[in-house]
């Protein structure tokens, strides 16, 4: 009943899974969110894709954080993904919590930059580091095939 012990694959990680769940049924449904919004595997991965060039052109790589200040939701979930393909490493943080909570962590995590949208409203990070409204990005112009 204890035998609980797993072997993990150390090769494995974020992206990996991400790019293989997509290879196996890019139509299949990969996200619900609240709304009844869904989106497929192949549909999140151009999200992703898209989103993270955006952010290599912001400089976002290895060694660089982007903090996300976002409620849960798809665009959440796009921008956790897209950071990870991009190199970086995300700072999640809870838009609901007190501002000088959240000026701390940012401060302390120096981030390339912030993610964020209208519901998160977010204004008082602007001096922390530029802010980039994922609700209004226009990426449809930017590549989406896989990074």
């Amino acid at each position: 009943r204890n035998a609980t012990e797993w072997v993990v694959d150390g090769s494995l990680t974020l992206v990996s899974l991400l790019d293989a769940a997509v290879a196996a049924g890019p139509g299949e449904v990969a996200l619900v969110a609240d709304g009844g919004e869904s989106v497929t595997y192949g549909e999140l991965d151009v999200r992703v894709n898209r989103l993270a060039r955006y952010l290599m052109s912001l400089g976002v790589g290895p060694e660089s954080r982007v903090g996300l200040v976002l409620r849960r939701s798809v665009d959440l979930v796009v921008a956790m993904y897209a950071v990870a393909k991009s190199g970086g490493a995300y700072v999640p943080v809870d838009p609901d919590q007190p501002a000088e909570r959240t000026d701390y962590i940012l401060r302390v995590a120096a981030p390339v930059c912030v993610l964020t949208d209208a519901d998160a409203d977010a204004g008082f990070i602007a001096g922390v580091a530029p802010v980039v409204r994922v609700d209004e990005l226009d990426l449809g112009g930017v590549d989406g095939s896989p990074v």
